[in-house]
């Protein structure tokens, strides 16, 4: 069966988009599930094997962060500004990799609600 609806729920700005699919036989309606190809397989494996090596990467930096710089970033975290506390550690390491930094942020700020992940 085709979907012809979407139906996109969104609970707050801190959880991201749900999206159901839908379609109507008669008086009842149905929730299409997609079938995953061996192209869109391909590609979820594709990004879980990225997002662990960014999580490895972020655990080898966070090791390598030695003070002044961390307690001089857990200062400016601690007083709610994430973003220049990551162009902080950006500017004195010289990572370009701003997704990266903020990973390293959350991590290092155990009061930050990503913080311990």
């Amino acid at each position: 069966m085709q979907p012809t609806y979407e139906l996109h729920l969104r609970f707050d700005n801190n959880n991201p988009e749900l999206v159901r699919y839908l379609a109507s036989a008669g008086q009842k309606w149905y929730m299409v599930l997609p079938c995953p190809n061996q192209k869109r397989m391909a590609l979820v494996h594709d990004n879980l094997a990225k997002a662990k090596a960014q999580r490895e990467r972020a655990a080898q930096l966070i090791a390598e962060l030695k003070d002044p710089l961390r307690t001089e970033l857990l200062a400016m975290l601690k007083q709610h500004k994430m973003l220049e506390a990551v162009r902080r550690y950006q500017k004195v390491t010289g990572l370009q990799d701003f997704t990266l930094a903020v990973m390293v942020m959350n991590t290092i700020d155990p009061e930050h609600p990503l913080g311990n992940r």
